[in-house]
């Protein structure tokens, strides 16, 4: 497993560097309002979205917003914000200065009763719209000596001795360097690519057991169905990723956005189970 991955914080205490903005982030998702996280990479815009997400109690809905192929992802997000939730959700839409056409996000930011947290590398190519329904918390890069502390720590965890001349202000970025001996790093894998890469055993990653579910038909025949379930619904009370191991190999198949979550909605909405 990818060691940025295995050790991303999920709680407060673990997260590293800009302490007032994380405050900030904390206290307008308190309010139920949007926020924008600027900063650079590595710092920590898209895991403290997850840490509120895990320290709040909501259900994370991720996307990568500058992916072309998420626009009918985005639509789909529109409509389910008509329909009335019980579930406490937090939309994170990551990367969202790659977006060409802000139409659909403007709506949804305009419509959305719940949080909202986007991520973004540069400022300045935001449109300014956004901030009448965002506010914007710039994230800086981080420290060397934050870097380092949580490196060593990690270290630790893993058994292993590392060297610290290569780490910078770029938490992913040094651990790439510092573990893997590399001087780039792979970029995170949007949730398609992770089905796909945990159906047809290419990689393990921690995903949504929804994105798991509503991709079955798409990768395996009906024999395997039932297993395929029941390994999945371990693996969502374990939260043990390892668990997929077991999945059988699955030859063919695409993933796409799941129906999983939106028909949650629905049901809980009209009151029935």
């Amino acid at each position: 497993m990818n060691i940025s991955e295995k050790h991303r914080p999920k709680l407060f205490n673990d997260f590293v560097g800009n302490q007032d903005a994380v405050k900030e982030v904390v206290d307008i998702i308190k309010q139920n309002k949007s926020v924008v996280i600027v900063g650079p990479p590595g710092c920590g815009k898209t895991t403290i979205a997850y840490v509120i997400a895990n320290e709040f109690g909501f259900v994370p809905i991720k996307t990568n917003a500058s992916d072309e192929r998420r626009k009918d992802e985005l639509t789909r997000i529109e409509r389910d914000l008509k329909m009335k939730s019980f579930i406490p959700v937090l939309y994170i839409f990551d990367e969202v200065d790659g977006i060409h056409d802000w139409s659909i996000m403007l709506r949804i930011l305009k419509k959305c009763k719940v949080p909202v947290i986007l991520t973004a590398n540069e400022k300045r190519k935001l449109p300014k719209e956004i901030f009448k329904f965002a506010k914007l918390v710039e994230f800086k890069a981080l420290k060397t000596t934050e870097v380092a502390t949580r490196m060593n720590k990690i270290a630790k965890l893993e058994g292993v001795e590392i060297k610290l001349d290569k780490i910078s202000g770029d938490m992913r970025e040094s651990i790439q360097r510092t573990f893997y001996n590399s001087d780039s790093y792979e970029k995170e894998k949007s949730d398609f690519d992770k089905v796909d890469e945990i159906f047809k055993h290419k990689g393990l990653h921690e995903i949504s057991p929804m994105w798991l579910i509503d991709n079955i038909s798409s990768y395996f025949d009906a024999k395997d169905f039932y297993e395929v379930i029941e390994i999945i619904k371990i693996y969502s009370k374990t939260k043990d990723i390892n668990i997929l191991k077991a999945l059988p190999k699955a030859k063919n198949g695409k993933s796409v956005y799941p129906n999983y979550f939106r028909q949650m909605v629905r049901n809980n909405g009209s009151g029935s189970t």
